[in-house]
């Protein structure tokens, strides 16, 4: 029996293997040997194993391989590779035998180019249709809160992920602007990152760019400019698009959507389009849910200092003058403890005039 070794997913660079670098190039059937000579015979490259080729580390035991490749109308697609664990000549990988498996590898070539068409067909009707689906929701609605919950129960309809969060641009009690994790989905039981924030140099990528884009990143917690949070150590592959929003003819951003997966080199340029599409939705909503609730805000405000001038006009005496302040403050500011001091005719000296809370 031959004894094989399933890799974990990583992808091997064509440039990494000479024998199947030239197998591609070539579009030739490459017979790889171990302690073997460089050779030709009936349209086969007969070429040495090296123990650096990943052919050789993904088959440890195999002494020798035939590399066919297969393409689908001049789109080469792939490689079938064929392994022996013995190393003396023997009849298994003759020159019709090989004919044969090219047969039936270009059949194969017809039926995965298919596969990948209707594939591509539906993932891009089903992108479409729940992008129209998102549209419609978040046209719908106006708190950001629902607005930021509905975007990552979307996004599993069209990405495959473990873990994904909105950070948004605000200014922290400084002051100073910061990404503030403010809805995050399929993180660990027990994890809670919501109000996380990152300064925006952990991100300088999607800051010093004129037109923020994509980014992809490979196994992340090798890298020093990550910024690595206690139970997240299962991400070994990050995919952020940027939140943007025209404005005034400009595009500004307001935010990264970050998608995580356990996967190593999970993510692809498609992947990274649908998010960016996504992306674009989730950010207008967002906008549209904020200037929202500023617009509520500025009614509440307005409608409370209505209500305390009329108070204040009807008050005959100080002490509703004063209810009717404290009434407003605790409308316009939310705070839990207010008192009004005055100060004391002819001792200038404050005295407590009216309190709530304390």
């Amino acid at each position: 029996e031959i004894s094989w070794t399933v890799a974990d997913g990583q992808p091997i660079p064509v440039g990494a293997s000479p024998c199947a670098f030239l197998a591609i190039t070539e579009g030739q059937v490459v017979i790889a040997r171990r302690n073997v000579a460089v050779a030709q015979a009936d349209d086969i490259l007969i070429e040495p194993l090296l123990e650096s080729d990943p052919i050789a580390h993904l088959f440890p035991n195999v002494q020798s391989s035939a590399l066919i490749p297969f393409a689908h109308e001049g789109q080469m697609i792939g490689l079938i590779v064929l392994g022996e664990q013995r190393a003396w000549e023997r009849t298994a990988l003759t020159p019709n035998k090989i004919r044969i498996c090219q047969a039936l590898a270009n059949q194969a070539a017809i039926a995965i180019q298919n596969a990948r068409l209707f594939e591509a067909e539906q993932r891009a009707r089903r992108l479409a249709e729940t992008l129209r689906e998102v549209a419609a929701v978040f046209n719908a609605a106006s708190d950001l809160a629902t607005v930021l919950d509905l975007a990552l129960a979307y996004l599993e309809r069209v990405l495959s992920f473990e873990s994904a969060s909105l950070l948004l641009l605000q200014r922290d009690a400084d002051g100073k602007e910061v990404l503030s994790i403010q809805a995050a989905r399929g993180f660990p039981q027990g994890l809670s990152l919501i109000g996380y924030s990152f300064s925006k140099a952990d991100f300088a990528a999607f800051f010093e760019q004129p037109m923020p884009a994509p980014m992809i990143i490979d196994e992340p917690q090798q890298r020093a400019d990550w910024v690595p949070i206690v139970g997240t150590e299962y991400i070994r592959s990050w995919l952020g698009a940027p939140l943007v929003v025209n404005a005034s003819g400009e595009q500004r951003l307001i935010g990264i959507l970050a998608v995580d997966s356990a996967r190593p080199h999970a993510f692809t340029a498609e992947d990274a389009s649908i998010a960016v599409a996504f992306a674009y939705q989730a950010a207008a909503a967002i906008e549209r849910a904020r200037l929202h609730a500023e617009a509520e805000r500025r009614v509440h405000e307005l409608s409370a200092l209505t209500q305390v001038s009329e108070a204040l006009h009807q008050a005959v005496d100080l002490d509703r003058a004063l209810v009717a302040v404290l009434d407003a403050v605790f409308a316009l500011a939310g705070q839990q403890m207010a008192c009004i001091f005055l100060v004391s005719p002819g001792s200038q000296a404050l005295q407590i005039a009216a309190a709530r809370g304390l």
